[in-house]
């Protein structure tokens, strides 16, 4: 009796898969999506922030009557901080792009075979049918 126990939680142990989660093709597509569509969101964001506050120190400086010192400054501060943020929102571009394309993937149209009710001899057995159906991720 020891034996069977100790054989049985010895295979529990070397299987490590037994509990785990397996993932189908398709939630790995949508989780890939989720985490693209936030790196895209991430960078979008600060992008439209660093070149919107760069655009804006961009015209102060450039401004005579808003910059006192206008004649002996010669800097470009707010222009840099736009060129930054306008390279942000291109980077986050691809991540857009790849997003998209990764959640069209999950929403694939797949072959099952889905158990069915079907009446023979005055019976209602279920059968496996070969059905289409449309797998969307929410």
């Amino acid at each position: 009796m020891k034996s069977i126990v100790i054989l049985l939680l010895l295979s529990i142990f070397i299987n490590g898969n037994l509990f785990a989660q397996h993932y189908t093709e398709e939630v790995d597509y949508y989780q890939r999506s989720n985490r693209q569509k936030t790196i895209s969101l991430a960078f979008g964001i600060a992008g439209g922030a660093l070149f919107t506050a760069g655009f804006i120190v961009y015209l102060r400086e450039g401004n005579p009557y808003y910059n006192s010192n206008y004649a002996s400054q010669n800097s470009n501060k707010g222009q840099m901080l736009a060129y930054v943020g306008g390279a942000l929102m291109v980077v986050a571009i691809p991540f857009q792009i790849m997003s998209n394309s990764n959640r069209k993937r999950a929403m694939s149209v797949g072959l099952m075979d889905m158990r069915v009710p079907v009446l023979q001899q005055q019976n209602i057995v279920r059968t496996f049918t070969p059905s289409i159906g449309l797998k969307i991720g929410l």
